[in-house]
């Protein structure tokens, strides 16, 4: 009886330290998981191994996010902007400062913004980049057909790639 006292006493103590580190490991924070369903993974860069994400979990510059079949997770971003991410997407967090201009990657699936920052937020896709100013819009990127979608629910979003650049408006969306 003790000794499984010790034992899930000692569990209990790594598993806080570790859930901690990442809050930690760095000044300013880049995001908060405020809310997850399914089975949520993160890794501190593309280095690192995926591992449980824990609540109110702290993410650093370079952090990666992924969510899995039939799971979703939000983050509330440095520069106060919400981020959903639906059912088996994958991110990269890079640059998010409340300062200066913002950025995120998204390598799979699809996220939705509200971001009411007055500064510039991009968000870059293997497809398409959309820089925004203060609007709500989604993202989605769809590897089979090679492509990715931004749909403007609100405020104007700028989708560029090397073919050239859209201004999109409310109700619009491009492919």
């Amino acid at each position: 009886m003790k000794m499984t006292k010790r034992v899930l006493t000692l569990w209990a103590c790594l598993f806080v330290s570790t859930t901690g580190m990442a809050a930690a490991e760095c000044e300013p924070w880049v995001a908060k998981l405020v809310s997850q369903q399914g089975s949520v993974e993160w890794k501190a860069n593309a280095n690192s191994d995926w591992q449980k994400t824990a609540p109110d979990l702290v993410l650093c510059a370079g952090a990666q996010l992924r969510t899995q079949k039939n799971s979703r997770a939000a983050l509330e971003l440095r520069n106060q902007t919400l981020l959903r991410i639906k059912a088996e997407s994958i991110l990269t967090l890079t640059n998010i400062s409340q300062q200066e201009e913002s950025w995120l990657a998204l390598l799979k699936g699809v996220i939705h913004l509200l971001s009411r920052t007055p500064n510039k937020f991009k968000v870059n896709t293997p497809f398409v980049n959309a820089a925004v100013e203060g609007t709500e819009f989604l993202v989605e990127v769809d590897e089979g057909k090679k492509q990715a979608k931004v749909l403007v629910y609100e405020g104007n979003v700028l989708a560029e790639n090397v073919a050239g650049s859209l201004r999109l408006e409310p109700g619009q969306s491009a492919i």
